[in-house]
């Protein structure tokens, strides 16, 4: 059933952002009510006044939250989950949904061979070294649970792609987006839990034995919708809500966090601001709180941007700033992102530009964000580079200067100032008329680091790696899983995958007799 209820929780006024303290740390959950528990422990040591019992508690109401919630009341439990927003579905609702899954229906019937290794060594080739492999082979290994979960709730898989960046075709476009794939979860999810809105987690509740037994929340909780909404809103009724087995955090991230982002990468801070894509909730307020508790917080730095066209794609363009000079490797988003931001803010406003011709603007493998982005008018199409400069306002001189150096460079099969790999350019080379171009403006609206957690989704300490006991987390609140760079449709698999795992290792934990 679907309450309106609203909580309200303490505002975090800390603002420290990673300040480490190696106590026993705990979790804030949302809850969904189901059927009642028929096993329980012994009771908790330490006593906390509850205004409500459950028992499995998941706090946010999107993809991975959703789903855990979905996990959790299937095998019996009283569940609650809570969104501090006044609608569902937090940023899933904005997302395109592309879902990488090896070894699918789809491909199968395409004649596709793949393997969890080939999409291991996939993924591990643009990490960089700061992803979890271990985390990485979970995920593949169990992606055809969530796959299974999705189809028995009437998701489609529209489209196979074959996006840059995977070796083979396996990247399935979910019908319709997230908006329409949340809302078909909530709907299969409506009557097997208690589902509120405007509830706020301040804190999860930590007993003597390092056990996540509960979490302190703000009912009827209003969001400012500013980014220091943390700090200083202080809206809201404080509510105490027991949880006999275990609290799972889906949060999310914390793309709209300025105050957050601005410690951890000063220059980003701007950029938090400028995002209009960044869901308004997605603050650090919860994660700041796990880290005082001693939660280990891991790539809390690290950023994914998003653009209007597939990040990997700008591999067969040519990229040059304000004044028309080559800006960077195309093909390393990691990189590009943060220099294109500088360069605006250097320019003035001015975004760089991404020049692309007819070869490789057929090269681009996201052709359904390609054409949706022609489309709108966001990729713009010309007869000439003279057209184009001056649409964009760009020296002409300086920019056929670029692309005659950049000529040079492809010829000479190595790029000296920048480090592209040029082998795989397959004639994309600012030649062959029409030309396209876009501006370069990414947008934060995803964070990669978060919470550590092992295989059972189980949230660690920083002070010896052990778990927390009963704290559960899955989806963007949680960090250093896929490493710098995440391909295509890998955010989606991560939420769903661990937020099965989280619902289903709830599940497992003795409950305990909170009175």
């Amino acid at each position: 059933m679907m309450e309106e209820k609203t909580t309200r929780l303490e505002l975090l006024k800390q603002g420290a952002v990673v300040c480490v303290a190696l106590a026993a740390g705990g979790l804030v959950p949302i809850n969904v009510l189901g059927k009642d528990t028929k096993k329980t422990a012994k009771s908790s040591p330490t006593s906390f006044k509850y205004d409500e019992l459950f028992d499995v508690i998941v706090v946010g109401s999107g993809l991975s939250g959703t789903v855990a919630a979905i996990t959790a009341a299937e095998k019996g439990n009283k569940v609650l989950m809570v969104e501090k927003m006044d609608f569902l579905g937090g940023s899933s609702i904005n997302q395109n949904f592309n879902l990488a899954c090896p070894e699918s229906k789809e491909q199968k019937q395409k004649g596709i061979k793949d393997s969890h290794e080939t999409m291991d060594k996939d993924i591990q080739k643009i990490a960089e070294n700061y992803g979890n492999p271990e985390l990485v082979m979970k995920m593949i290994k169990n992606s055809i649970d969530f796959y299974t979960l999705l189809e028995k709730v009437g998701i489609k898989f529209e489209l196979l792609k074959d996006v840059r960046g995977h070796s083979v075709p396996r990247t399935l476009w979910l019908s319709n987006g997230g908006k329409q794939v949340i809302e078909k979860l909530h709907s299969y999810l409506n009557g097997k839990c208690s589902i509120r809105k405007q509830i706020k987690v301040n804190e999860v509740l930590i007993d003597d034995n390092g056990r996540a037994v509960g979490v302190k929340v703000r009912e009827h909780y209003v969001c400012s919708n500013e980014h220091d909404d943390d700090l200083l809103n202080k809206t809201g009724v404080e509510k105490v809500y027991g949880a006999r087995k275990g609290v799972i955090l889906a949060n999310g991230g914390f793309a709209f966090d300025k105050t957050f982002i601005s410690g951890e990468a000063k220059y980003f801070g701007g950029l938090s601001e400028m995002s209009i894509s960044a869901h308004r909730g997605a603050t650090a307020g919860l994660l700041k709180s796990m880290i005082l508790k001693g939660a280990h917080p891991v790539n809390t730095s690290l950023y994914h941007f998003a653009y209007p066209l597939y990040e990997r794609d700008f591999y067969y363009g040519l990229m040059v700033d304000a004044a028309g000079e080559r800006l960077a490797d195309e093909g390393n988003p990691s990189k590009f992102g943060r220099i294109a931001y500088k360069s605006k803010n250097k320019n003035e406003g001015k975004a760089p530009v991404c020049l692309f011709d007819q070869t490789g603007f057929d090269l681009i493998s996201d052709k359904q964000k390609r054409d949706a982005a022609t489309q709108t008018g966001t990729i713009k199409k010309f007869d000439s580079i003279e057209q184009l400069s001056n649409e964009f306002k760009l020296p002409l001189a300086t920019v056929q200067k670029t692309i005659s150096e950049y000529h040079s460079t492809i010829d000479a099969k190595k790029d000296e100032k920048f480090m592209k790999m040029l082998d795989q350019l397959n004639g994309a080379a600012i030649k062959k008329a029409p030309f396209y171009a876009i501006k370069v403006e990414p947008e934060l609206n995803y964070t990669t680091g978060g919470l550590r957690i092992d295989k059972k989704a189980r949230v660690l300490r920083i002070a010896d790696e052990t778990p927390f006991k009963g704290l559960f987390a899955a989806g963007e609140v949680t960090g250093g899983i896929h490493g710098a760079q995440i391909l295509e449709g890998l955010n989606t698999l991560d939420c769903g995958v661990y937020g099965i795992i989280a619902g289903e290792q709830a599940s497992k934990m003795e409950a305990i007799d909170l009175g």
